[in-house]
C-alpha cells in the first residue's frame, strides 16, 4: 500500500508539472480529479465501514496439539458498495508460553450481502490458546488509502497434547498404599477435598469452589470449608516447568507435559489415587492437584495451563519441601531437563523411606551422560531418561 501511494504522489506531481507547462484542459482536468480522488475514496470507505459486520465462530472447545482449529469469519455487509479488500487480523496466543503469532486474510466482500470464509489455525505446542480477532481494515478500490476498524471477538481454546500410552511398565508392590486410614495435620490446612480442616466466613480471594453453600444458606453468608492436609500423600509427580529461553526450550517442556500425562492416565486407569505437583511462576509458590481415578483429563489440564513458566532452573522440589514439609511419600517422580547434581540433595531432603525416581528430559539419547546416570543411581534415586526425538518408546519404557 505504502508503494502504491508513493506512486500516487509521483503521478499527481507530473500531472500538475504537465497542466502547468502545457496548460491543456485536458491535463487540468485529470489533475482535478486525482486531488479530489483520496476524499471521495475515504468518504465511499468509511460509508462502507458504517455498514460492514465481522463475526467468527469457533465450533470446537478443545484440540489436540498440531490438529487444525477452523475458524469461520462471517462478513454481513448491509452497505450498498461492496469492499474490495478486507483485510482481517486474527492473533493466535499460547498463553502458557506466552508466544503470540498474527495470521492476516484478504478477502473482498459483496454489496448487500452476507458471506462466510472458513480459515484453519493450528498449535505447534500444548496451553491455552486464546483466538482474537483485534480488528478489520478495509482498503479503497485503488489500494492507496485504508480504515480501520476495531472489533474485540475472542475465544480461547485449550490445545491438548497427544495422549501416549505407558503398556508395559510394572507398578511395585509397595505402591499399593491404603489411602482409607490416611492421617490429617491438626495444625495446617492442605488440598485433600475428603476432608474439611475448619469452617470459616469468607474472605475476599477465596476460591468459590470451597463454598459451603448448604451451611451458607442456613448462616446467611457466605462459608467456606478449609481442606485438609494429608501426612501421606502416596504418589506425586513432579513436574519442573523450566524453560531456558532457547529454540528448544518450548519443545522440551512439551515433552514434559506430555510425560506427566502419560503416566497420570497410567495410574488413573489402575485407579491410583496421585498427586501432580509444579511451582507456578505467577503466585511463586507450589501448585498441586489430587487426582483421582474418575477425575476428568479436562480438569488437568485447566489446572496446568492457568501457570506461568520460569526460566532460572528447578524450582519445584524446593517450592514443595516448603509446602508440604510434614508430608511423607512413598513415591517421588520428578520430571525435568534440569541436570544438576545439587537435585540430590533437595530431592532425598526428609524422604529417607521414599523411593526417587528422576526422569530426565532430553532432546535426544546423545545427550545422555553416564556418569550422570551413575551419580543419581549411587544415591538410591532411580533416573530414567525421555528423548524429544522418540518420545512415544522412551514414555513407553518409564518404569514405575
Amino acid at each position: 500500500m505504502i508503494r502504491r501511494f508513493i506512486l500516487y504522489l509521483i503521478f499527481i506531481c507530473a500531472s500538475i508539472i504537465w497542466t502547468i507547462l502545457f496548460e491543456c484542459y485536458e491535463l487540468y482536468l485529470l489533475t482535478v480529479v486525482l486531488i479530489v480522488m483520496p476524499f471521495l475514496m475515504i468518504l465511499l470507505m468509511w460509508l462502507s465501514s458504517a455498514h460492514l459486520k465481522v463475526s467468527h465462530a469457533i465450533p470446537k472447545d478443545k484440540a489436540e496439539k498440531g490438529e487444525k482449529i477452523p475458524i469461520t469469519i462471517n462478513i454481513d455487509n448491509k452497505g450498498f458498495l461492496p469492499a474490495i479488500l478486507l483485510k482481517i487480523k486474527l492473533t493466535c496466543t499460547n498463553e502458557l508460553y506466552n508466544l503470540s503469532t498474527e495470521e492476516i486474510f484478504e478477502i473482498p466482500t459483496l454489496k448487500r450481502g452476507k458471506q462466510s470464509y472458513i480459515f484453519a489455525l493450528k498449535s505447534q505446542y500444548c496451553g491455552n490458546i486464546k483466538i482474537t480477532l483485534n480488528q478489520i481494515e478495509l482498503c479503497d478500490y485503488f489500494g492507496l488509502f485504508s480504515i480501520k476498524k476495531r472489533v474485540r471477538l475472542e475465544k480461547i481454546i485449550p490445545v491438548t497434547p497427544k495422549l501416549r500410552v505407558i503398556e508395559d511398565a510394572q507398578i511395585p508392590v509397595n505402591v499399593y498404599v491404603c489411602m482409607d486410614g490416611q492421617t490429617y495435620s491438626k495444625n495446617k490446612e492442605g488440598d485433600d477435598v475428603s476432608e474439611i480442616f475448619d469452617i470459616r466466613e469468607y474472605r475476599e480471594g477465596d476460591e468459590l469452589h470451597k463454598v459451603h453453600w448448604k451451611l451458607s444458606a442456613k448462616k446467611d453468608t457466605l462459608i467456606v470449608k478449609e481442606l485438609s492436609l494429608p501426612l501421606s500423600s502416596g504418589m506425586v509427580i513432579m513436574m519442573e516447568m523450566c524453560v531456558n529461553n532457547d529454540d528448544n526450550s518450548s519443545t522440551i517442556l512439551d515433552t514434559i507435559i506430555d510425560t506427566v500425562i502419560a503416566m497420570s492416565l497410567y495410574l488413573q486407569e489402575r485407579e491410583f489415587v496421585h498427586y501432580i505437583a509444579w511451582h507456578d511462576g505467577v503466585s511463586d509458590k507450589c501448585s498441586r492437584i489430587k487426582v483421582t481415578p474418575d477425575m476428568p483429563i479436562s480438569e488437568i489440564f485447566a489446572n496446568i495451563y492457568k501457570s506461568k513458566i520460569y526460566s532460572d532452573g528447578e524450582r519445584v522440589i524446593s517450592s514443595y519441601n516448603l509446602s508440604y514439609f510434614e508430608e511423607q511419600q512413598s513415591h517421588v517422580y520428578y520430571i525435568s531437563a534440569v541436570k544438576d547434581e545439587s537435585l540430590l540433595q533437595k530431592l532425598r531432603m526428609g524422604r529417607e523411606n521414599t523411593l526417587l525416581n528422576y526422569i530426565c528430559v532430553l532432546l535426544n539419547e546423545y545427550e545422555i551422560d553416564d556418569e550422570y546416570t551413575k551419580i543419581f543411581e549411587a544415591n538410591d534415586i532411580k533416573i530414567q531418561y525421555v528423548t524429544c526425538d522418540n518420545i512415544d518408546n522412551t514414555i513407553n519404557n518409564i518404569e514405575f
